[in-house]
Order: structure tokens, then sequence, then C-alpha cells
């Protein structure tokens, strides 16, 4: 089954029925992705819209970030009688029935926020939660809408609503949409073959459902990006690019554009989330030291994934190392001697305050003395809400 949007087809029937206006102020769903003014449609990249790392980052945002981010984006929304707003939205979740082999199991509970929703199931299916907040918008303009509609809830991610027939019943329901579409991603990753992108192959993409419209050739860079075009099979064409705020001409479609606009609107660029972290490793005596293997895990790392750290670096002469990291929560840093083996995550009990590495450097007071062949144990409760894109060649 496809799943992809009805943007298009919205569009048009908004028009034939000649209520402009009313396409216009929902607009930012259907045609109108939001302001874009350091964006340039010269810069869209229909084969590359977003890289493996950055779509899977499901580190990105923690519950509480996506709170923050529904209550600042959703600051024009009262919730009444009549609607809910997103960052008031709660539901009892249930346990999906094909959570099995796409996505880790999924713990429902009762009156669940959106907020821990998208985070819990963009844990569970290895997706970056801000995918999940970029295709809400895109889809129903649910982030920032001031007075969501039931509908809108009940088909939020738009997954089970081709172009072509009305929406799956089936698949309604926020959390349902939610999980579904972010459970398809994966199945779109695993099974290349049978849907009509896959990476490294150049495939026809349409400019809209009709076909008079034609299309173009894209050779897709990535699964991630495969992926967007087996949820939303069209490319923005020439016009759609020209305008990026707004809508181009009959034969635009806006789902892949706003995804992109959106995405880099809100959350910086679709290839890259990462900065540079300079870490300093001394004794207490402030001596520099060298040779010292520093491992830096998120949040929530568990010890069956120990082995794999987020990003490891070995210090120089001078005790300098430099750490390049997603963005993300990182619970712990790890220090030790080179050569030392990590074992596991430490609990509690032996993560030693170290408050001062947010800032990358430690102080001589909060350095410990690293020996031979011990394993030396840092909590690093650091937030990376920002990152360095590398400067283009």
């Amino acid at each position: 089954m496809h799943t992809v949007t009805k943007t298009v087809r919205r569009l048009a029937s908004l028009l034939a029925a000649g209520a402009l206006a009313a396409a216009l102020l929902v607009a930012g769903q259907i045609g109108q992705a939001p302001p874009a003014q350091a964006l340039s449609g010269s810069s869209f990249n229909a084969g590359n819209l977003i890289s493996n790392s950055v779509f899977t980052n499901t580190g990105s945002m923690t519950t509480a970030q996506v709170q923050s981010f529904l209550n600042a984006k959703g600051a024009a929304c009262t919730t009444t009688s009549t609607h809910t707003c997103l960052k008031d939205y709660t539901q009892t979740t249930t346990t999906p029935s094909d959570q099995n082999q796409h996505c880790a199991p999924y713990s429902p509970a009762k009156n669940e926020t959106a907020a821990a929703i998208i985070v819990k199931v963009a844990k569970a299916c290895n997706v970056n939660p801000e995918v999940i907040l970029v295709t809400l918008q895109k889809e129903q303009g649910l982030v920032t809408s001031t007075a969501p509609t039931t509908t809108a809830y009940k088909i939020a991610m738009g997954f089970g609503c081709p172009d072509t027939a009305p929406c799956n019943t089936e698949y309604y329901g926020f959390f349902n949409q939610v999980f579904r579409a972010a459970r398809q991603f994966d199945v779109y990753r695993t099974n290349p073959n049978i849907f009509n992108y896959a990476a490294g192959r150049t495939s026809n993409v349409p400019y809209n459902p009709k076909s008079s419209c034609g299309s173009a050739p894209v050779t897709m860079a990535n699964w991630a990006t495969a992926a967007l075009y087996d949820y939303t099979p069209y490319q923005p064409n020439a016009a759609a690019l020209a305008n990026l705020g707004g809508t181009g001409d009959s034969c635009s479609s806006y789902g892949n554009r706003n995804f992109w606009v959106y995405f880099t609107t809100w959350f910086g660029s679709t290839q890259v989330q990462e900065t540079t972290v300079n870490v300093t490793v001394t004794s207490t005596a402030g001596q520099p030291l060298s040779g010292v293997a520093v491992a830096f895990y998120k949040a929530g790392t568990t010890t069956a994934s120990v082995t794999k750290p987020a990003s490891t670096a070995t210090t120089a002469a001078d005790g300098t190392a430099t750490v390049v990291l997603q963005k993300g929560t990182y619970k712990a840093a790890f220090v030790a001697a080179s050569g030392t083996t990590i074992t596991g995550p430490p609990g509690p009990s032996d993560l030693p305050s170290m408050t001062t590495w947010a800032g990358g450097t430690t102080s001589a007071a909060d350095a410990t003395v690293i020996t031979a062949g011990t394993a030396i144990r840092q909590s690093l409760p650091v937030t990376i809400a920002t990152w360095q894109a590398p400067a283009k060649s």
C-alpha cells in the first residue's frame, strides 16, 4: 500500500469550490510553508531531502523539549470546548498490534501528552522526533493550528490517505497515525525493492498526481530520502520552488518541499546535526593527560549498546580532544586510559557530579586522575541544542 499525502488533492478541491481565501488560511499544510527568508529554492536538492543520520537521530529532542516547542509554536492556540490544541492534547495509548520487526515495544500509558507520544514513538521506531513534528505540520498543520479539527487528529500524519481514495478508517487516531507512519518509514528502509523509490536508484518522480504535469528523474542519495518519496511520491516543480513561502502553479505539489522548508526553518540542516565539543582532561594537579579515551553516551544508553558510543576521541599531548556530537542529550561521558575496556554504563551510585563539562572543559577541581588500566566514569548532563554545519566546499 502506498501511503501518501493528499496535499494536492485538498488544494485542488478547495480552489474548485471557489474557496481561495480558505485555502490560503490553511496553506501551512497545503501549499504555503513558513517564512523562509534564509532559504532559496535553488538550495533544494530533490535527491537528498534528508540524511540517514538526521532522519534517525532519535535523541534530538526530549519530551520536555518537544512540549516546549509545541507550547511556543502553538502559543496562539487556546483549547476550548470545540477544539484541543496539540500542546494540550492527551490520549490513552494502547499496545500496537504490529510493532514487531520494525519498532521496539511501545509501553502504553493513560493520558499521554502529544509530546510524550512523539518522543516514545520516535525512540521505538528509530525516527527523529523532529521528523514526526514536521510531518504533523506538513500534513495537517497541527503544530501551529489555532483550532485543530477532530479530522486533523484522525489523519494527523496523512497515513493511509492516498490521493486516489478516501483515508482508511483503520488508521484513524493521533497515536495510531504517529506510530503507523513512523513504523512505515522502517518498512520502506528494510524493503526497498518492493517500493517505487530506493537509495541509489534513479526514478522518474512526478510533479503532481496529474500525469500531464510531467516528471523528472531523481537519483535517491539515501534510504531516508527514498522513504519520503515513497510516503509522498511527488517533487516540487520550479514554480513551487520559486515561492517557498506560498503556492506555485496548477502543477505544483508541496509535501516534500514543505518537509524540507519546515525542517530547515525549525531545526536547521537536514543533512547534519552536529556540534564540535572541545574536551580537556587534566589531573587534579592541573597537568594535561594524553592518550586518554573519551566516550560520550546519549541519555537512555543501555548495557547492550554501550559498545556503540555516540562519539569517541583520544586526548593529545596537551590533554585536549575534539569530539563531534549529534544534536541530542548526553547522559554520560566516560574517560579511561587508552586501551581500557568500558564494560557498561554506571548506575547512579558511581556517577559523580561533573557539571562544568557542560561548557566542554573541566576545571582542576572536577578533574580526576587517570591511572593506567582503570576506567574513570563521569556524569555529563549536557544538551546539544545547536550544531555547526560543515563549511561548503
